[in-house]
């Protein structure tokens, strides 16, 4: 915590000076509003808005997202959620994903910040991104990589391995992967779980019209909009079909979960991705399809598949609609 006097003297610089510093610095930095529970975004910087492709229009007032799915390791998450609650600081190594869907490793660097008379304020996070000599993401150590059994060996599946090139989301088994152990955590402390489904319809129609590359590019600005409403640490967002996309969600109602994905659906028809030859509409939309898993439920499988009959059911034409959740 810094002196008196060099309080002082941050404070004879004065507030534009101070602002020009940490617009031009290369780290990104956040400011959190450390009283609100939610941890809102009060202050971001250029730099971070280039790493994480979100303008700071997007992003102030918006809550912080501690972790992207499944990629930040338990342990850093149980220290960075440590030190928030303690107004500590924290040195973590964090993974997310970038608003057009691509996963990036960076080191994070939280400090708390107090007003002159002690009281806590803010935290001010700061971020420098992690890439080894070739640009990729790099420290499997600290990445949460998961291990790989092979010829007797403890090998390591890299990060890259989990994401689905084409939506920037998880595959499908590492989803299931991670659900399962979710669910079984939340099976102990009776906290139902919900799994989401959403079509992109008629995505093939865009794909024959404008090419793999564009539909893909499309899938992964869908898939930005789902890992933005699905963004509490728990929730998961992958990749379960050529046009399809999974999310699962925790402690929520049927309500709550009902409303996320409305909000999924409104996102994606503001991207205006327009689709000529369409026979549902001139622009992309998702349907989707919810299924509240129990909180003693444990068939991770069964909970997917009848999610996948409940969507299989609905008329493509009511693209952009969230049905009733089913309960099992």
């Amino acid at each position: 915590m810094a002196t008196d006097s060099e309080f002082s003297g941050a404070q004879a610089l004065g507030r534009e000076v101070l602002e020009q510093v940490v617009a031009a610095c290369s780290d990104g930095v956040l400011l959190l509003d450390a009283r609100d529970p939610e941890r809102k975004i009060v202050y971001v910087n250029p730099a971070y808005e280039s790493m994480s492709g979100y303008t700071s229009a997007e992003l102030v007032g918006a809550s912080w997202r501690l972790i992207g799915p499944d990629v930040t390791p338990n342990r850093e998450l149980a220290r960075l959620k440590g030190a928030l609650e303690r107004a500590a600081d924290c040195d973590v190594i964090l993974a997310d994903i970038r608003k057009d869907g691509k996963s990036w490793l960076s080191r994070l660097v939280l400090r708390p910040v107090h007003d002159a008379s002690g009281e806590l304020q803010f935290f001010a996070c700061l971020q420098r991104p992690i890439a080894n000599k070739r640009g990729r993401s790099t420290r499997a150590r600290a990445s949460g990589e998961p291990h790989r059994l092979e010829a007797g060996r403890t090998q390591r599946v890299p990060v890259g391995e989990r994401i689905d090139p084409g939506s920037g989301l998880l595959r499908f088994e590492s989803f299931l992967e991670q659900l399962e152990r979710d669910v079984a955590i939340a099976r102990r402390v009776e906290r139902p779980v919900a799994v989401l489904l959403f079509e992109v319809v008629e995505l093939d129609v865009y794909r024959q019209t404008f090419g793999s590359n564009a539909a893909d590019s499309c899938l992964r600005m869908i898939g930005a909009q789902l890992t933005g409403a699905f963004r509490r640490a728990g929730d998961l967002c992958g990749r379960c079909g050529a046009a399809t996309l999974i999310a699962a969600a925790h402690g929520q109602d049927e309500t709550q979960v009902a409303a996320l994905a409305r909000r999924v659906a409104d996102k994606v028809r503001g991207l205006g991705l327009h689709n000529p030859r369409g026979h549902c509409g001139r622009y992309l939309g998702v349907r989707s399809a919810v299924v509240m898993a129990a909180p003693g439920s444990d068939d991770v499988a069964s909970v997917v598949e009848t999610a996948k009959a409940q969507l299989a059911a609905e008329e493509p034409a009511r693209a952009g609609h969230a049905p009733a959740a089913a309960a099992l």
